[in-house]
């Protein structure tokens, strides 16, 4: 995916703050801040962002996750306008899961480094070949056809690939991370600008 921050580029920051009284009475005003992140004339391909006492919700079309939105309690407006990487904002938004790019990245990585170790290799040349076509063959099997986990642990297991520290692959969805840090930094800009 490209950077999806240029999606965002004609979006403007639309804001709706509202203060709610608890309606058991209990005195006190609950300070809700929302905004909704949309291109002008329009509101679908938009997202909304409600800052709570409680956290933060995405919200809408354009969201992490899907339609389900993403959550992070305990997190405020004036962290979400500061300055946040993408994995730190995926710790407090996403779930991680397994995706087929990101094993095929772990594999890829593992493959270098073999291809990188010095020569002679550790062990016998064999084990070398075996090991580096290994990686290939599981690179390959990502890239032609497997879709899920379950796939993958079993090609895995049938090609004698060591799985004592578990399934490669796990981790926040990479074009989701993007997805998250293109709202956090548009809605930063737009933020700031106003």
């Amino acid at each position: 995916m490209s950077d999806p921050v240029e999606y965002f580029k004609e979006h403007r920051l639309q804001a709706m703050a509202l203060s709610v009284v608890p309606a058991d009475g209990s005195g006190g005003v609950y300070d809700v801040r929302v905004y909704r992140l949309r291109r002008p004339g329009a509101r679908d391909y938009s997202c909304q962002l409600t800052f709570t006492p409680e956290g933060i919700a995405i919200q809408g079309d354009i969201t992490p996750e899907g339609n389900n939105g993403s959550c992070s309690r305990g997190k405020s407006l004036g962290w979400f306008v500061g300055e946040n990487c993408p994995d730190h904002l995926a710790s407090y938004f996403l779930t991680e899961r397994w995706t087929a790019e990101l094993a095929q990245k772990q594999l890829e990585r593992e493959l270098s480094e073999l291809v990188d170790m010095e020569w002679p290799w550790k062990g016998s040349g064999r084990a070398y070949f075996a090991e580096r076509d290994l990686l290939q063959r599981l690179i390959n099997g990502l890239i032609g056809s497997v879709s899920n986990e379950y796939e993958f642990y079993r090609d895995c297991e049938e090609e004698g690939y060591d799985l004592s520290e578990g399934v490669p692959g796990w981790g926040y969805c990479p074009t989701e991370v993007a997805l998250l840090s293109a709202i956090q930094r548009t809605f930063r800009r737009l933020y700031n600008e106003s």
